[in-house]
């Protein structure tokens, strides 16, 4: 599932989500949108926060 996909479905901001991994909400639209991908660190984050979200499709986005 896409980053995006999970946050709508669990009714979250880019705020609510942006306080939880500390990131950016600039860079996690970003990330949304596959303009950059995220570090490791962060990718891990938002993996633990949102399992439906696999880490090879955030990598991979950003690749794309």
């Amino acid at each position: 599932m896409k980053l995006a996909d999970a946050r709508r479905k669990a009714n979250m901001t880019l705020q609510e989500v942006s306080d939880i991994v500390g990131a950016s909400t600039g860079h996690l639209s970003e990330i949304e949108r596959g303009i950059k991908g995220p570090s490791l660190e962060l990718a891990v984050k938002i993996t633990q926060l949102f399992p439906t979200v696999q880490l090879a499709t955030l990598v991979r986005s950003a690749v794309a």
